[in-house]
């Protein structure tokens, strides 16, 4: 079981993160602002737009697709692909694929639309120094 902790970002005001998880998957931690998912290997969980079935719910956000974006994990790793939303969506200001994930690594800056959300861990993050990743700073 890999875990993805997700922030807003502060910058983007007003939006807030509210997961629904799947049965056997944690959801949010109450005692802080900070939100994290723990999910088996192999799941897929839609993020999106309030009240149209997606698993993560992005509040405040106008301008996310009803089904904007899909996060996986795919052995231990966590990734991103845009499902054919208007305003796209990137990891560190690139815009993501709809056909090939993109691995997402901590301190990541993922935006759906226009509501930036920031990794804090994820568990395949020695694999690629940060450096040698497209997009990194």
């Amino acid at each position: 079981m890999s875990t993805l902790y997700l922030c807003a970002d502060p910058e983007s005001t007003g939006v807030d993160l509210r997961f629904r998880p799947r049965p056997g998957a944690e959801g949010a931690a109450p005692e802080t602002d900070e939100r994290y998912l723990a999910v088996p290997a192999g799941t897929f969980l839609t993020v999106g737009k309030p009240y149209r079935g997606a698993d993560i719910e992005l509040h405040g956000a106008p301008y996310v697709s009803g089904q904007h974006a899909e996060l996986g994990n795919v052995n231990g790793c966590w990734t991103v692909r845009d499902l054919g939303s208007r305003e796209g969506t990137y990891v560190n200001r690139a815009r993501v694929d709809g056909v090939i994930p993109t691995v997402l690594y901590p301190g990541d800056r993922v935006r759906f639309a226009r509501a930036e959300c920031i990794v804090r861990e994820a568990p395949c993050a020695a694999a690629v120094e940060p450096a040698s990743r497209p997009g990194a700073a």
